[in-house]
């Protein structure tokens, strides 16, 4: 499962948001590792607009918009369905980096031996 969400980074760390970037994703009582695969644009916190597209890292302050690959299936909705299931905050090494919501959602597709189990 993939998704598409728009962040707030925050100050915890010294270490930047990169692409490739091990986390934890907490939502409601859900934890689970997860990285962030994909950098598509910082945005402008005020007007919304995209300031850059494909950045190389996210520093502190910034809002961006990324992508989030799961270990395993979760549970997810988009943030303008459902607010309490679009929130989540990112985790590393027990300190908050960013928190976001949910923008859009890639479900991947079981393959055809999948198919024949049940």
């Amino acid at each position: 499962v993939r998704a598409r969400a728009q962040v707030i980074t925050f100050s915890a760390g010294a270490d930047p948001i990169l692409r490739g970037h091990q986390c934890v994703i907490h939502m409601q009582s859900l934890k689970q590792p997860c990285k962030v695969t994909r950098l598509l644009s910082i945005i402008d916190r005020a007007s919304g607009e995209v300031k850059r597209v494909k950045p190389r890292m996210l520093g502190d302050g910034v809002s961006a918009l990324i992508e989030i690959k799961f270990q395993r299936a979760v549970c997810l909705e988009k943030y303008c369905d459902y607010k309490q299931r679009g929130r989540f905050t990112l985790r590393r090494h027990g300190k908050t980096i960013a928190a976001g919501i949910v923008v859009d959602i890639e479900e991947s597709k079981p393959s055809s031996a999948d198919d024949n189990k049940f």
